[in-house]
């Protein structure tokens, strides 16, 4: 499964990880620790906001959040 790091624009800290499933549809797999809100917006996307304040969309097919424990994987 490949995987890209989705990033902030602003301070530049990853904040998680972009995969696709078997379906070739995306998920974002974001590090809990690195970002401070989530929220839904329409269909198949999220606003996600940085620690530093900056918000940035994901449009894909679902957004996960892990724990640190999963940061180093």
């Amino acid at each position: 499964m490949a995987r890209r790091e989705w990033s902030c624009q602003r301070c530049h800290v990853v904040l998680g990880r972009i995969t696709a499933d078997r379906l070739g549809r995306d998920h974002l797999r974001l590090y809990a620790a690195r970002i401070s809100a989530v929220q839904p917006s329409v269909a198949s996307s999220a606003v996600i906001t940085c620690l530093c304040g900056m918000r940035r969309t994901f449009r894909g097919y679902e957004v996960h959040i892990e724990g640190d424990r999963d940061e180093a994987a």
